[in-house]
């Protein structure tokens, strides 16, 4: 009883499937889907706060 909740899982119930829930996002909270709507547009973006800063540009 003093394993973790997944190794428990896997060794007490044989259960090989479970996983570790994320810290940030959990995937009950999404709509699973098989295509995306085709007049959607795909975005992509990087924060930059971390980045060094350059002569002439802004991070």
């Amino acid at each position: 009883m003093e394993l973790d909740p997944v190794t428990r899982k896997q060794l007490r119930e044989g259960d090989w499937e479970v996983r570790a829930d994320g810290n940030k996002f959990k995937r009950h909270w999404f709509e699973v889907v098989n295509d995306f709507p085709t007049d959607s547009r795909k975005i992509r973006y990087w924060d930059l706060a971390a980045t060094e800063p350059k002569p002439g540009e802004r991070p």
